[in-house]
């Protein structure tokens, strides 16, 4: 009888690749924000497909379409990227919002963004070393 439950209770350790359904890697480490109206709602981490933001859930409904401003700050610059989403889950101070399709142009500037974050990211990483 315990074997079952202690069997059920065993952790799986190994090396093999754990499957991720993502479309795009998250970056967690970008100093970025999300401006909806006159609110400034901190963002967790975000990727080509969508963002987490940490704010208080009752701001949105589920389905909610809105319009936005992505702000990141990179060494003493502040890059913003319009563009618009839908949430698509609210859950204990978290908000999750699904990006619209990316057009090319909105492509090329969210990864002129991204390789901002990224050399200022080294940057730092090189100053505390």
């Amino acid at each position: 009888m315990f074997e079952r439950v202690f069997r059920n209770q065993r952790a799986l350790a190994s090396n093999d690749q754990v499957e991720n359904n993502r479309l795009h890697p998250r970056r967690e480490n970008d100093r970025c924000a999300l401006i909806f109206g006159e609110t400034l709602v901190p963002v967790r981490d975000w990727s080509f497909g969508g963002a987490l933001l940490d704010t208080d859930e009752r701001l949105f409904s589920d389905g909610q379409h809105i319009v936005f401003t992505l702000k990141f700050k990179a060494g003493d610059e502040i890059h913003s990227v319009i563009h618009q989403g839908i949430v698509i889950r609210r859950a204990n101070c978290r908000v999750a919002v699904k990006f619209a399709p990316l057009t090319e142009a909105k492509q090329r500037e969210f990864m002129a963004v991204m390789e901002h974050c990224v050399a200022d990211e080294f940057a730092r990483s090189q100053a505390s070393a």
